[in-house]
């Protein structure tokens, strides 16, 4: 067929080439949102300071072929198609997961990037998340053979530690909070206080400090406790105006005076008879409080010196493992992750745009060719 008989038919036929190519144009769009989409997940790694990692004589070429298959291995893959259920959520064989992976090396660097391309991005995301925490957790464990034995016991020790002085600061607030050991040696000492009131009309100076120094978790309270007798008069001075009106009464001319002065005396000494009825009350509280708080003193302090001795000795064993830590840096090789997964937000196939000219091509062909059979089949029967 000639160009000018090519031309002739396809002006003929415009519209039905031009309704071919918009309907191919229309399949392009289409065909992206049908064709199953392709996400695509990197991580990338960083092998630090390792024996194995060398440059050859030239300087020029890095050698890290030992982590590469390290990355790319069937072992990490079973793990992540395994953990994943890939079987069963996209009816994949192990073989076509396999597929999914691709581990390279920059070039010159201890740089090595694994991408994974999977038919589903959060899956896709949660592969390469999976494999580079396997990676890593073997990598730890390869680091962990290769240290000294005694760094790895004082690890343990640590841990030991720690949780024994955990247990210990945990015994010792639920003690405090069970039992108010503070609260109960105010009260004491409020109440003893109170007797000298009763008994001498003046207070003691404050004696009960043994724990100030302690903890920083007294708790001062008055409750239950009157630091002030309603009556203004203590015991002593009762005494002293009993005594004082016994003199008078000796000396009392007139009957009227006497009597009154009986009077006086009885009510003194009812009123004494009551502060010592009050007196023997607080003195069996003092000594009941006293009991409880003994009892409460030594659980107290035995707790608190554990819970002192378990703080510092996990704060020795720390600055230790420490110590340790620095003396063999730099004898180990450690693999890092410096490019964290990211969930990628579109597939990289197929692209519209792609999509797009691979239809708008498909239509021109389609039309390439009906223009074809024409002409063939116009010769055919002309």
């Amino acid at each position: 067929m000639e160009i000018k008989e090519f031309i002739t038919i396809l002006v003929e036929k415009k519209k039905t080439a031009l309704i071919i190519l918009i309907a191919s144009f229309v399949v392009g769009i289409v065909a992206n949102f049908v064709i199953p989409s392709y996400y695509e997940t990197n991580v990338t790694f960083m092998v630090l300071e390792s024996k194995m990692i060398r440059r050859n004589l030239e300087g020029k070429k890095l050698d890290i072929d030992t982590y590469l298959n390290f990355i790319d291995n069937d072992a990490v893959y079973h793990y992540a198609y395994k953990k994943l259920d890939i079987s069963k959520k996209f009816d994949m064989d192990f073989d076509r997961f396999k597929e999914c992976f691709d581990v390279v090396s920059v070039e010159d660097t201890a740089i090595i990037v694994l991408t994974v391309t999977f038919p589903d991005k959060k899956m896709s995301y949660e592969i390469a998340k999976t494999v580079a925490d396997k990676v890593l957790e073997l990598n730890k464990d390869i680091i962990e053979k290769e240290i000294k034995s005694g760094y790895r016991f004082a690890e343990k020790q640590v841990e030991i530690a720690r949780a024994q002085f955990e247990q210990a600061r945990k015994e010792l607030e639920d003690f405090l909070d069970k039992n108010k050991v503070f609260l109960n040696a105010e009260e004491i000492e409020l109440a003893r206080n109170t007797l000298a009131v009763y008994s001498n009309g003046y207070f003691l100076p404050y004696t009960n400090t043994e724990f100030s120094t302690l903890t920083d978790k007294a708790i001062f309270s008055t409750n239950n406790i009157n630091m002030q007798p309603k009556e203004s008069l203590s015991i002593f001075e009762i005494d002293q105006k009993i005594v004082e009106l016994k003199a008078k009464l000796k000396n009392a001319s007139y009957d009227n005076q006497k009597l009154k002065i009986k009077k006086d005396i009885a009510y003194f000494q009812t009123l004494k008879d009551e502060k010592l009825k009050k007196l023997d009350e607080l003195k069996q509280n003092v000594d009941s409080l006293q009991g409880v708080y003994d009892k409460q003193k030594f659980s107290y302090l035995e707790k608190f010196n554990n819970f002192v001795a378990m703080s510092k000795a996990y704060e020795r064993l720390v600055m230790e493992v420490m110590n340790i830590k620095i003396e063999i840096a730099g004898k180990t090789k450690e693999m890092a992750v410096i490019g964290e997964p990211i969930l990628p937000e579109k597939p990289v196939f197929p692209r519209l745009p792609i999509t797009i000219v691979a239809g708008v091509f498909l239509g021109l062909l389609i039309d390439f060719l009906y223009i074809l059979s024409i002409g063939y089949y116009r010769k055919l029967y002309a």
